[in-house]
């Protein structure tokens, strides 16, 4: 932690003074320090009073939320940095082999069933049609989490979080989805 705000502090004070939220990083070796909108709760440094204002939407459940913060920050005319060393352990998901991607990984990869693919769709989808979350990133996340489920759970373990997650996400249907909804969906 000293080692974060001893970088923070390093920052110009014009900077200093525009910061809404500091993501620490969980790999690197730069140090480096740069906007970064698409940061995650974990690792994240934010003062009370920013927090109280830019967090937290009632109607998203569990995943994209801390997206939603990050770009309400930025809507208070504030940066979102993150700073790129080695300052946190995190790791999205649980790890798992999944035939094809570890094999050419050499490694278990970050999986996520498919119950919660469906947040990661839906609320991902609302925060696009919001103007939050632009294109590139939307398909590559969608594209990253699902084929791990289409992998290692089938299609139709693929196909229904995907769909439900588009149509509610578009109608602006959030809150919470029993997971029992993606039982059986497996092939």
């Amino acid at each position: 932690m000293n080692k974060a705000i001893d970088i923070i502090n390093s920052l110009p004070s014009r900077v200093i003074q525009r910061i809404g939220a500091v993501l620490l990083g969980s790999s690197g070796f730069t140090c480096k320090v740069r906007e970064y909108r698409y940061g995650v709760f974990s690792g994240t440094l934010i003062r009370t009073e920013i927090a109280l204002r830019a967090c937290c939407r009632d109607d998203f459940f569990l995943d994209q939320a801390d997206f939603d913060m990050y770009s309400r920050i930025g809507g208070l005319g504030l940066l979102t940095l993150i700073i790129e060393c080695k300052l946190v352990d995190h790791k999205l998901g649980r790890q798992m082999w999944i035939p094809i991607i570890s094999h050419r990984l050499h490694k278990p990869v970050s999986y996520e069933p498919p119950w919660r693919y469906y947040y990661i769709v839906r609320n991902s989808t609302r925060l696009l049609v919001e103007g939050k979350m632009d294109v590139v990133f939307y398909i590559n996340q969608l594209i990253y989490w699902g084929i791990r489920i289409l992998l290692k759970d089938g299609i139709r373990a693929f196909i229904k979080p995907l769909a439900l997650g588009l149509v509610h996400g578009l109608v602006n249907s959030l809150g919470y989805l029993n997971p029992e909804v993606f039982k059986n969906s497996s092939s």
